[in-house]
């Protein structure tokens, strides 16, 4: 990733240019919380290498024009205001740096209210779970008792229709009985 700058490039800031290229980074139709994420932290990582890249440079030019010992030395001021550059160059890292502690500081608790959401939700779901498994049983003994009951109609139906024949068949027998009774009753008189 390294680049040669010169001194008037190393003074730039992240230009326009990077930031179009950050925005080519593929995300789907529907990104994930962790897909949007991770482009925002590429734009990151882009941003911070940029800089470091121009640190490193920047430092080596400042080593390289400073010394006494290579005949490249510079004025006081160009290297004071290499120095400065440097130093700027230096706090855009730290801020960079420092925005993705906070950005994992913040992803930290996000992560941990989510985790409690959850925990929260799995116990309703228990609740509501055993709820609903309490009012299947209830059911279940519903219906048992439903299915008992009509087994008992089904069956008085049948001992009623039993008894009703044999009532029928009593009233028959008890005709016939008395049918024969007065048949013996008129013959005994006619005799």
């Amino acid at each position: 990733m390294s680049t040669n700058y010169n001194y008037n490039e190393l003074a730039q800031p992240f230009s326009v240019y990077q930031e179009v290229s950050d925005s080519k980074i593929p995300v789907g139709e529907d990104p994930s919380y962790t897909d949007i994420r991770g482009v925002k932290l590429q734009k990151i990582k882009n941003r911070y290498f940029y800089y470091l890249d121009k640190y490193e440079q920047a430092y080596g030019y400042y080593l390289l024009f400073s010394s006494k010992n290579t005949k490249q030395n510079i004025s006081g001021p160009e290297l004071r205001k290499l120095k400065i550059l440097i130093v700027n160059i230096n706090d855009k890292l730290m801020n960079i740096a420092q925005s993705l502690k906070v950005n994992n500081d913040k992803t930290k608790i996000d992560i941990k209210e989510a985790r409690g959401d959850i925990i929260l939700s799995n116990k309703d779901i228990a609740d509501q779970n055993k709820l609903l498994k309490h009012q299947n049983s209830i059911f279940k003994d519903k219906h048992t008792d439903l299915i008992s009951g009509k087994q008992m109609i089904k069956l008085g139906g049948v001992r009623n229709n039993y008894k009703w024949k044999t009532y029928f068949l009593l009233v028959i027998l008890n005709i016939i009985v008395f049918g024969l009774l007065l048949t013996l009753y008129l013959k005994a008189l006619n005799q």
